[in-house]
């Protein structure tokens, strides 16, 4: 029981950690340059372009979750707002 109950719970994480990882890298690519960035060729430079993007998305997020104002000029906010009127077919 307890190992059935283990390995739920795990994928159960493991299906969250995928969802988190999946907002950050659509907020990498809606609220950033990443696409067009020209990053040097060097080992691992990429993957530091891409942790500190995260870094500041996960900044990003907890402005919302914190309830705190955020201006017409966010990022967040505009690339919502065109992934909504693209689904709604506003667009």
């Amino acid at each position: 029981m307890f190992q059935m109950t283990l390995s739920v719970l795990c994928e159960k994480e493991g299906i969250e950690m995928m969802k988190m990882i999946a907002v950050i890298a659509w907020l990498r690519h809606q609220t950033t340059a990443y696409d067009s960035m020209q990053i040097p060729r060097i080992k691992g430079k990429r993957r530091e372009v891409r942790r500190m993007l995260a870094q500041r998305s996960q900044e990003l997020l907890n402005r919302y979750r914190r309830g705190d104002v955020v201006g017409d000029k966010c990022l967040l906010k505009k690339a919502l707002a065109e992934s909504y009127s693209e689904i709604a077919g506003t667009a």
